[in-house]
């Protein structure tokens, strides 16, 4: 009998500890697909999410994990273009723990394996690891899950499967069906690892917001500094900022590339340095607050856009390392398409350009896409610049500036002076501020010049910049036209061969048909997957429709149909053709190479591979 009682008190216990849990409904959105619960998994769900909150204290921990991780999470995702879903899954691999190490030598939040974090970029030595650093790790991890999006044709689920099994241990169990599918079921047959993540979703997605324990502060500007050193610099505790920085084995930021310390904040910033303002005696003097502000936002505009030579002549040049070129007159769309060998509509897309526009002389176009972000910190707008020619000029795909600093998708120019973000996002709690330059190159601060929105407004005649970007790119490079490739010998034999057919560039249109996706037409026309995005303006994230037109560029095809061996191959090289699981690792080590030789052989700027594609490898014996 006693027995009985202890073991009903027990379930009356749990029971009551769990009264709270979120109940599982029979549909659930996740990253844009409408996911069909049986009941079944329902309940399998259901019971996962039970045991996540069944012990309050532990759930809660959790809870104050995620309200400080998050947002920098949800930034990088917003960055990278992943779905902000994808959050939960750092709290299922490690709980937000960043030293975490798994049974199979899996390390930090996103519990990479060395493989897989050289893969995306992630620094591993004696001094760093970057699977520890809350930013690096992030973007890593998401690079690597919209990467096996790409291998599954567009099915999110998919690619979460393909994180813990890897892209060739998922091709197994997923049904190649639901390949760019909207919706999909979710069974009693479904994996595991799909069935804790929900859990995960529908336990924590429903946590009240409130103010968080801690405030985690983005740093940008620790290069060649201890964290000793930033520490004093910020008058923090140094074991505290020890403690969130663990990615950093021997105390010095290295410089080799741009890395982001974490400084914790137990109040928030904004309200602390509102806080001292009001406290003072006398408020800062306008060119204190200018001053500050010189050194929070150094700039260097005369570095941009670097133009430099491909090492072979023919392939032309490189814009902040992605390839491009440069006209030396005006021309027809039609015409550059010729010369260049990318169609008109990949050409509009490349450089963030809405309906026809005539190619003019001194434009640098890019033949590639350009990047999330810049190289640069910062950018200080001067006269006859707009949002276009700033993303042109640092190579930042344009949606992404306005992204960085919260301007409307409609807006296309800002206030001379105004400081733009190329790297990270304006924090939200930051104000929008302007600062001044005498002279190029030069922070010098103008003492009645306002340093954020709210105070007085700049006069016209304080600014001594003028040009557009074409005029700016032309002097900082002229040195270098000696060495670019001559553009105009290209053109001109283009012209000639321009009709009045190629005003409009040809193109078929396929029409989608039941069970086609962008892999089975990819293949059809002889094409990428890749080519069929950039043509048809489609993402990541887009699926097919029954019935959808997608536009197939010809002109690729022609120069395919002419191309000779002896264009694709080349002497002391082989190609190899990616297959499904393959990695950058894997076929470094195949063919006994480093990962930076194959980049630079296929002057890849990213880790990502297509099946199919075929890559440039050194012959060896």
């Amino acid at each position: 009998m006693k027995v009985i009682l202890v073991l009903l008190c027990l379930s009356i216990g749990l029971f009551a500890a769990n009264a709270d849990a979120p109940t599982v409904p029979n549909t659930i959105q996740f990253a844009g697909l409408n996911l069909k619960l049986t009941e079944k998994a329902r309940k399998k769900i259901q019971a996962e999410v039970n045991a996540l909150t069944r012990n309050a204290r532990y759930f809660q921990i959790k809870v104050d994990r995620l309200q400080i991780y998050f947002p920098i999470i949800e930034r990088v995702f917003d960055e990278e273009g992943l779905p902000e879903d994808f959050k939960y899954l750092a709290l299922q691999e490690s709980a937000l723990i960043s030293d975490a190490v798994s049974s199979s030598n899996a390390v930090g939040f996103w519990q990479f394996k060395k493989e897989a974090a050289f893969e995306v970029g992630l620094r591993i030595d004696r001094n760093v690891d970057e699977r520890l650093n809350i930013v690096s790790s992030t973007r890593g991890a998401a690079k690597y899950l919209k990467k096996n999006n790409r291998v599954f044709f567009d099915n999110w689920v998919h690619a979460l499967l393909a994180y813990q099994q890897g892209p060739g241990g998922a091709l197994k169990l997923v049904k190649k069906k639901y390949q760019g599918s909207r919706s999909m079921p979710i069974d009693s047959h479904t994996h595991w690892y799909v069935i804790k993540f929900l859990a995960h979703k529908i336990a924590f997605e429903q946590v009240k917001s409130e103010e968080p324990k801690l405030y985690l502060v983005e740093y940008s500007e620790g290069q060649g500094k201890t964290l000793k050193e930033i520490s004093d610099q910020k008058r923090m505790d140094f074991a505290r900022v020890q403690k969130y920085n663990k990615w950093l084995k021997r105390g010095k930021v290295p410089n080799d590339k741009h890395y982001t310390v974490i400084l914790p904040y137990e109040q928030n910033p904004a309200v602390l340095a509102s806080a001292r303002n009001n406290k003072a005696q006398r408020p800062a003097s306008s060119a204190q607050r200018l001053a500050t502000s010189a050194k929070q936002y150094s700039t260097h505009p005369a570095r941009y856009p670097q133009v430099q030579n491909y090492r072979n002549r023919d392939k032309g040049i490189k814009i902040n390392g992605i390839r491009g070129v440069r006209l030396k007159e005006d021309m027809e769309l039609a015409a550059l398409e010729l010369a260049t060998g990318v169609s008109t509509k990949r050409l509009l897309y490349y450089n963030d350009i809405s309906g026809r526009k005539h190619p003019r002389a001194g434009e640098l176009w890019y033949l590639k896409p350009k990047r999330s972000k810049a190289q640069e910190q910062y950018h200080l707008v001067e006269e006859g610049e707009d949002l276009w020619s700033v993303s042109q000029k640092y190579g930042i795909k344009l949606i992404q500036l306005r992204k960085k600093n919260r301007i409307p998708k409609r807006q296309t120019t800002v206030k001379i002076g105004r400081v733009l973000w190329l790297k990270s996002t304006r924090p939200a709690g930051e104000p929008i501020a302007y600062q001044f330059a005498d002279t190029p190159g030069n922070n010098n601060i103008s003492r009645e010049k306002p340093a954020v929105d709210g105070y007085r407004q700049p006069e016209k005649k304080q600014t001594s910049q003028s040009g557009s970007l074409q005029n700016q790119s032309q002097k900082t490079t002229d040195t270098k036209l000696s060495r670019e490739t001559n553009v105009r010998e290209i053109l001109e034999s283009a012209k000639e061969a321009v009709t009045e057919k190629l005003i409009k560039p040809a193109q078929k249109v396929h029409v989608v048909q039941s069970g086609e996706t962008l892999y089975s037409i990819s293949k059809k026309y002889e094409i990428t997957i890749e080519d069929l995005r950039g043509w048809n303006n489609l993402n990541d994230s887009n699926g097919l429709s029954i019935g959808q037109q997608l536009y197939i560029s010809e002109v690729n095809q022609i120069q395919k149909d002419q191309a000779t061996p002896s264009e694709t191959a080349e002497i002391g090289f082989i190609l190899h053709q990616v297959k499904v699981g393959e990695t950058l690792y894997q076929i470094a080590r195949d063919y006994h190479a480093t990962i930076k030789q194959l980049m630079e052989w296929n002057e890849k700027s990213d880790f990502n591979l297509r099946i199919g594609e075929e890559l440039k490898v050194r012959k060896y014996h």
